[in-house]
């Protein structure tokens, strides 16, 4: 499996991805822009809560452009033997207001503007 959740270039949209088991994925969920048309993420909410990586090389990558108040939570979710060689969660230069938490101890690399990052290695 390449990704388990793929979204890219959303306008005004709420997207929720929880309660799921993904395995073996080189990414557990992927956001990114679109290239043509050029699309960003705008005025839109991401949720990414209570769900197992398990074996993945990457966990959740964040890549797209936040633009119009878009935000993102990456909450309660199981990283287990996730990035040995990747990156458990990613928020790249692009996103902003993004929220990380209560999730169990994995690699976070933060690029974006005013996210918070808290509470990591919590969940079970």
């Amino acid at each position: 499996m390449f990704d388990a959740l793929e979204i890219g270039g959303l306008l005004d949209t709420r997207c929720t991805f929880s309660f799921n088991t993904i395995e073996g994925a080189v990414y557990g969920g992927y956001a990114f822009d679109f290239v043509t048309p050029l699309s960003h993420i705008t005025s839109s909410e991401i949720l990414v809560s209570n769900n197992t990586f398990i074996d993945d090389q990457n966990g959740v990558y964040l890549d797209g452009t936040f633009e119009g108040g878009a935000r993102c939570q990456v909450v309660l979710n199981k990283f287990q033997n996730v990035a040995t060689t990747g990156i458990g969660i990613y928020l790249g230069s692009g996103t902003s207001h993004c929220i990380v938490a209560g999730n169990s101890k994995t690699t976070i690399q933060n690029l974006g503007t005013d996210n918070v990052i808290v509470n990591t290695g919590f969940a079970p």
